[in-house]
């Protein structure tokens, strides 16, 4: 993974970002919303600078993060991560 991020970081920060995102998708089913909430929030962390450099560059993929993100989050009474929230493509 070290050798894809130095090859190409913006690409393998989406995949790495996708694939958290499926992780959160899956932990809210099961009903573990917390840690749903902290996988999908590591994922916007990884791919939001890449985004706000390219505005254009996955941006349909943080407006999902960050809508489950805060569905998520209000649903265990977490306000989410400002700093995040408002960043990149939604």
């Amino acid at each position: 993974m070290q050798q894809c991020f130095g090859e190409r970081p913006d690409s393998c920060a989406a995949e790495v970002a996708r694939s958290l995102g499926l992780l959160g998708y899956c932990l809210a089913a099961l009903g573990r919303t917390s840690e749903a909430v902290a996988a999908v929030e590591e994922a916007l962390r990884l791919v939001l600078p890449h985004v706000e450099r390219d505005p254009e560059a996955h941006g349909d993929l943080v407006e999902v993060l960050t809508r489950h993100y805060m569905k998520w989050a209000a649903s265990i009474g977490h306000a989410g991560d400002q700093s995040l929230l408002g960043r990149g493509g939604g």
